[in-house]
Formats: structure tokens, sequence, C-alpha cells
């Protein structure tokens, strides 16, 4: 560590501290430091960590993992969900891929205006992922 200069563990708490502000709502605490902290070479801070970084948050039991790029915007927001959730195309297809195996896990994934859905597919001792829009179309 450096006189005058945060630790990366210093900055990392602080970026949590930050999305929280920014995210969640309602927020568990307010926090104006925590903008404070980062400051205006708060987007340097996000690149000094490397770029695109995931943060795990819990509130209230429920978890979610927000995806924040080097300058500091929200790329994605994924969060787990039930198969019974997600809309009736999207369950459909899942289904129809799992035929023969268990859905394991499925989380909704946003960017931007985009809404996908992962499931994660085991069959016997293999384990796979897939991506389906809410129109059911695959995606990978």
């Amino acid at each position: 560590m450096h006189d005058h200069i945060p630790s990366k563990t210093a900055l990392r708490v602080a970026m949590r501290r930050a999305v929280h502000q920014i995210v969640d709502h309602p927020k568990i605490l307010d926090d104006p430091l925590a903008l404070a902290i980062l400051g205006e070479d708060g987007p340097r801070a996000f690149e000094r960590l490397g770029t695109d970084k995931e943060v795990e948050t819990r509130v209230n039991g429920k978890s979610r993992d927000l995806t924040i790029d080097a300058a500091g915007a929200l790329v994605s927001v994924e969060e787990p969900v039930g198969v019974d959730a997600i809309p009736a195309a999207a369950k459909a297809a899942i289904e129809k891929l799992a035929v023969g195996g268990k859905i394991k896990s499925v989380e909704s994934v946003t960017k931007g205006q985009t809404v996908t859905y992962e499931a994660v597919i085991v069959k016997g001792s293999k384990k796979s992922e897939v991506v389906v829009a809410a129109d059911g179309s695959v995606q990978k």
C-alpha cells in the first residue's frame, strides 16, 4: 500500500457500495460516501480493477449478479428464477431441451432491454447450459 492510494480491497468495497447506491431499490442503506470515495476518478477505479467485473449481491435471501464494465456502467443483471415464472415459450424450449434430464437452475439475464433465460440442464453425468429468448428461440 502507498500513502494516499487506496488498496484494491478498498476500491472493491467502495465499488460494491457504489453499485448498491446506483442499482438497488430500495436501498438497504444510504451511503453518500461510497460514490465520493471513487470520486471523479471512479471510472478509472473500475478500470484499475480490470474490465468487466461481476458483483454478487444478496438482499433478503435473494441473490443477484451485476456485471459492471470498466467505465462503471451496468452491463447485465442475472437473477435466479423458477422455471414456472418465465414466459411460456421460453419454458417450453427449456423443457424440450431437458427431455431425458433435469433442469437444475434457471436465471434471467437482462442486458439493456433484452431478457434471456439461462438454464443448467443435467443429463446423467453431463451438465450443459442453454440460453433461450422469451420467444423460445435458442441463443446458444
